[in-house]
């Protein structure tokens, strides 16, 4: 049988043909020719359906993502070692990775070239960027902050270390990014003298290692959603804070925050002399069973701002840490 060539097909029906394929199949046949790339592009940039994300480290990938990313997602990679092409399928789960690395001289320009190319074609936006600290990157990364601080970035996550200096690192890496949703820090501290100041203007704040951020910082935080793990605050600070939110002092538009300390956290304590009531509302309750909190509780304990806003404050009591879940409705 003879092979069956699409630019043959009148091209109504190239494009029917084109809206049926996956991601990978488009890149290869815009890259067929020139009239090729512009049918794709007319069909996919009107209404983009795809989305990417970034791991940008020593082995830099792009995940292209549709519209079922629990099913599928298709991602190329680049390294300077053996390269692999292979399909990965996740334990208990029905969704498949498509992995397509490549060995290349340099894989940072490559991954850059071919975000390029791609959000050419499709238009796509960026939904996260996992960004590691290491030392390969050092040498690059003012070609990649250049790059990135001309994208609109949904998601970002920082991650690893560069010791001694990586208080500066990531300074440098944050103050150069615009993010419009989360931004994670899972940062190795340098030390007991870590410092860094944490940008506002994105909606959700998650810090892995939360030690460096005192009482004062966390008082200036105004993400509306936070999440603190590894805190090394006491029942009187946690008190200090309710306090200052009951009189409109601070985080005014805090819709909820997790605080996870490695130490009991007594309702007692933290409850002195702010007036409190119980609650058992099944509809609040069930709110502390959605992200970030994922908790089952039977009862909680409501605050009363200044201004008539409620807060529930939630406590689990765990083996080695306590996490006191705040939502405010």
């Amino acid at each position: 049988m003879s092979a069956f060539h699409l630019l043959r097909l009148p091209l109504l029906a190239f494009e029917h043909v084109l809206c049926m394929m996956n991601p990978y199949e488009l890149v290869n046949v815009s890259l067929a020719s020139s009239r090729t790339k512009k049918v794709v592009k007319n069909i996919s940039r009107p209404r983009p359906k795809f989305r990417v994300s970034f791991i940008i480290n020593d082995q830099p990938c792009i995940s292209i993502i549709g519209k079922h990313p629990e099913i599928n997602s298709w991602e190329y990679s680049w390294t300077s070692h053996d390269p692999i092409i292979f399909l990965a399928k996740y334990p208990n789960s029905k969704k498949i990775t498509h992995v397509d690395m490549k060995i290349v001289n340099n894989p940072i320009e490559t991954f850059l070239e071919f975000y390029d190319y791609i959000n050419e074609v499709f238009g796509c936006s960026i939904q996260q960027v996992n960004y590691e600290l290491n030392p390969f990157l050092r040498g690059r990364c003012e070609k990649i902050m250049d790059f990135l601080s001309q994208q609109a970035i949904r998601d970002l996550r920082i991650y690893g270390s560069w010791p001694k200096e990586s208080p500066f690192d990531v300074k440098y890496h944050l103050s150069e990014l615009k993010i419009s949703g989360m931004l994670v820090l899972d940062v190795s501290q340098a030390g007991n003298n870590f410092q860094l100041e944490i940008p506002k203007g994105f909606p959700r704040l998650d810090v892995s290692k939360s030690k460096f951020i005192n009482y004062e910082q966390f008082l200036s935080l105004k993400h509306p959603e936070m999440i603190l793990n590894d805190c090394i605050y006491s029942g009187q600070v946690i008190n200090r804070f309710l306090k200052s939110w009951i009189a409109c002092e601070s985080h005014f538009d805090l819709k909820s925050v997790l605080i996870v300390v490695q130490r009991p956290i007594i309702e007692e304590e933290i409850l002195i002399g702010i007036p409190h009531e119980v609650t058992s509302d099944p509809d609040v309750m069930k709110k502390f069973k959605r992200c970030p909190f994922h908790a089952t509780f039977d009862e909680g304990f409501n605050i009363k701002r200044s201004d008539g806003k409620v807060a529930t404050i939630c406590i689990a009591r765990l083996t080695n840490y306590s996490r006191l879940c705040l939502i405010i409705h």
